[in-house]
């Protein structure tokens, strides 16, 4: 026979934050404190943003233990970690509870799921209560409800490893975790990938052998079935579509696909199947913080960060939600076009053409000083080619605290420039950057990043010898 019992869990909150909604026999809110913990630790309401509460409502067999509820309860609970998590930003882990009990009841209360209140959620004083309302409609609905649970608990499982990825240990492994996230959201839209491209080899098909071949009836027919059938084999061997090609449909969809978010992509799936496949990692240099183990995701790249804002903002965008957007923004932002459009902006002497504040905003293909920057540390621009275009640029900076960290590399490999006036400009810049702007504590900390990169500083060799 069915016995009800009630789970009751207690999360100290990691941010001012104001919750009231139920879903699945869940019903979720603040509170101050609980009896159990004033009697039993004496701790009271000492934590600064209360406790968030989830009350779960379960169905145990008459054999079971009461303690077997926890068990029944345990994957809801999940599911709204996941949606306290992704919608506030801040981790929620099981590890956190304080308090987690269990109780029987005659009968389950009558306000469970009760939908006379609309959901609530407040964070750091932004009301989110339209977006959980839209993600918990998405958990009620059994076609959805495996998706998208899996989407944030899959983002709650790989913030948690990237936010306390100490000397950058779990990289790696947030990585492949958000990236799951893209791979699991390619299912919802490989179908519709897949049809349009059969519509438009069709349609090239039909106009070509109609307009070019003359065929008409039986022979049309024939030769469309076999052209149709050898373009798929060039563009889709046995079935198959790239991940990168995947994703830029699927973005494309969303409306975020231009030249920065492509070659993000690009560089996103690069890195995933290095980490996939392995590559060799011992390398004889390492820069500060010293790593614990060799990595294949470079010191020098942020891009597991960047993947964190991106998948979160994937999700919202697929579920009509606005989260993430600003933080969005903000990386998108900071991300440039890819190598070859920058190296075009260069051959070409774009940067004469615009004002510092158009070349600063990206007016032209999202081409940034910054960018220049990038592609040179990336070796995909000389440093003399760097040099001519951003001679003008760097002239007309006299503060470092101007130039984000490429930037600041950049100059103190134009330190041996050609160009006198611009080397020791670049000097007289390099030597006023005060460490704690990039959070280091060493100017020579740059060094040691330029050289990782296996550049050669002479000037500032020479300067120290000197010295």
């Amino acid at each position: 026979m069915a016995i009800h019992a009630v789970t009751t869990t207690l999360f100290p909150s990691p941010c001012a934050i104001q919750v009231n909604f139920a879903v699945s026999n869940a019903k979720v809110s603040c509170v101050e404190g609980h009896p159990f913990l004033v009697s039993s630790t004496n701790e009271g309401t000492n934590e600064p943003n209360g406790y968030i509460q989830i009350v779960t409502l379960v169905t145990i067999e008459d054999y079971d233990l009461v303690i077997e509820a926890r068990r029944y309860a345990r994957p809801i609970e999940l599911a709204v970690l996941g949606v306290l998590s992704y919608l506030s930003g801040c981790v929620f882990a099981v590890s956190d509870r304080v308090l987690s009990q269990s109780t029987v009841i005659d009968e389950p209360p009558l306000d469970v799921n009760s939908s006379s209140q609309s959901p609530e959620l407040i964070v750091n004083g932004a009301d989110m209560s339209n977006d959980v309302k839209l993600i918990l409609n998405n958990i009620d609905n059994i076609e959805n409800r495996s998706t998208i649970i899996s989407l944030i608990d899959r983002w709650r499982r790989s913030r948690f490893l990237l936010l306390g990825s100490v000397d950058r240990l779990h990289h790696e492994e947030a990585f492949l975790g958000f990236f799951h996230i893209l791979e699991l959201l390619l299912t919802e839209y490989d179908k519709q990938h897949r049809a349009h491209d059969s519509q438009q080899i069709d349609t090239f098909v039909n106009e070509f052998l109609q307009k070019n071949r003359f065929l008409r009836v039986q022979k049309f027919r024939d030769d469309k079935s076999l052209k149709i059938k050898s373009i798929k084999e060039i563009f889709m061997p046995s079935g198959m579509v790239p991940a990168s090609t995947r994703i830029h449909y699927m973005i494309e969809k969303m409306g975020i696909l231009e030249l920065r978010t492509h070659r993000l992509i690009t560089d996103l799936v690069e890195v995933r199947n290095e980490l996939a496949h392995g590559r060799f990692t011992f390398r004889q240099g390492m820069v500060w913080p010293l790593a614990p183990f060799f990595s294949i995701i470079s010191q020098h790249s942020c891009l597991t960060e960047i993947l964190d804002v991106f998948t979160a903002r994937v999700i919202a965008l697929h579920y009509g939600i606005g989260a993430w957007e600003m933080e969005w923004n903000a990386v998108l932002d900071e991300l440039h076009p890819p190598y070859d459009v920058i190296k075009l902006f260069v051959m070409d002497g774009r940067y004469n053409s615009i004002s510092r504040e158009d070349f600063q905003q990206g007016r032209i293909d999202n081409v940034r000083p910054s960018s220049i920057a990038d592609a040179f540390l990336q070796r995909k621009l000389k440093l003399t080619e760097a040099e001519q275009a951003l001679r003008t640029y760097l002239h007309s900076i006299n503060d470092a605290s101007e130039l984000d960290f490429d930037l600041i590399q950049l100059v103190l490999a134009l330190g041996d420039a050609a160009d006198s006036t611009l080397a020791n400009h670049c000097r007289a810049l390099f030597n006023s950057v005060h460490p704690d702007a990039f959070g280091i504590i060493d100017r020579r900390d740059i060094l040691r990043f330029v050289e990782d990169r296996g550049f050669e500083i002479v000037w500032i060799k020479s300067t120290s010898n000197s010295s």
